[in-house]
């Protein structure tokens, strides 16, 4: 069962500790007003049924899962450095640590899909790996294990899954691919339907397949960018609408400012960071002028 714990004393618990709770179980409600944001359905899409306030958290045992033992240290240490907050963003696909205020902005300036690990940091990724294991020869293999493992890193959101699966089958029709992804994820949790980014990721990946020719025919970066971003633009339309009840028409022409910025400074710097957390000042300033130009478009 997964449950979403309330708990205001402080506990030293890590991941992959087994902990004993007690506690109220409780239902979480739905939105009474029509149309607004329902914090139920939220849960459920994450296959969260519950919600409990805890009396009492008591460790049973500490972790011995080495995978989970990665993870904490990766944790630890991006925890130590000052640009923690967008470390955990481009790198674990944790966004909890960025402003309220900073996510709104994003979110207005329709670029928020970029603080998601998706397809593009999939991209960036599988890209650097392939440089690492160019030689080689179950190159393929070594490189789809790296992209589960950074999915597990990442909680194997949909996003996620949906770009290494389609890395792991690309030599497969991609089309079909992700339509029977989709299909799969919704038999294991039919409430991913009222995820936003769940529904985000396969509708523009699908249009982004489907009309992958059009960008293709074009050898310039930018032209390719732009089309891309007028394609997912007009892909997510009826979906913004539905979510957030307004869209930003700038946002093809943002994006062009904001999706080189990210993908080939900011998201290459965050891994850098990590391994050599002595350069994390460079990504401090570079995340300075990202939320920066980020006021000053809304404005």
């Amino acid at each position: 069962m997964k449950i979403n714990v309330t708990y205001l004393d402080s506990i030293d618990l890590k991941l992959g500790d087994i902990v004993e709770i007690t506690g109220v179980l409780d239902t979480p409600s739905s939105n009474t007003v029509f149309n607004l944001y329902n914090y139920r359905l939220y849960l459920m899409s994450n296959k969260i049924y519950h919600t409990l306030k805890a009396n009492s958290i008591k460790k049973i045992s500490s972790n011995k899962n080495i995978f989970y033992s990665v993870k904490n240290y990766i944790y630890e240490r991006i925890d130590t450095l000052n640009s923690k907050a967008y470390l955990k963003t481009f790198i674990l696909g944790d966004k909890s640590s960025v402003s309220d205020n900073m996510k709104t902005i994003y979110q207005e300036n329709g670029i928020s899909h970029l603080l998601a690990i998706s397809g593009m940091h999939i991209t960036l990724f599988s890209n650097l790996l392939d440089k690492i294991f160019a030689k080689f020869k179950k190159k393929h293999l070594i490189i789809s294990l790296f992209l589960i493992f950074y999915a597990f890193l990442t909680n194997f959101t949909s996003s996620v899954i949906r770009a290494v699966v389609l890395y792991i089958f690309k030599d497969k029709d991609s089309k079909k691919t992700i339509i029977f992804l989709a299909s799969i994820l919704l038999i294991y949790n039919p409430y991913y339907i009222y995820n936003t980014g769940f529904v985000f990721s396969f509708t523009i990946s699908f249009y982004l397949i489907l009309f992958s020719y059009k960008i293709n025919k074009y050898n310039n970066y930018l032209v390719q960018l732009f089309i891309t971003s007028i394609i997912s633009f007009f892909a997510s339309i009826p979906i913004l609408i539905n979510n957030f009840n307004s869209i930003n028409i700038m946002t093809p022409i943002i994006n062009l400012i904001f999706v080189p910025f990210i993908s080939f400074i900011i998201f290459p710097l965050s891994i850098i960071v990590v391994i050599i957390p002595k350069l994390d000042f460079i990504l401090v300033i570079f995340v300075k002028i990202l939320e920066f130009l980020s006021q000053h478009i809304k404005e």
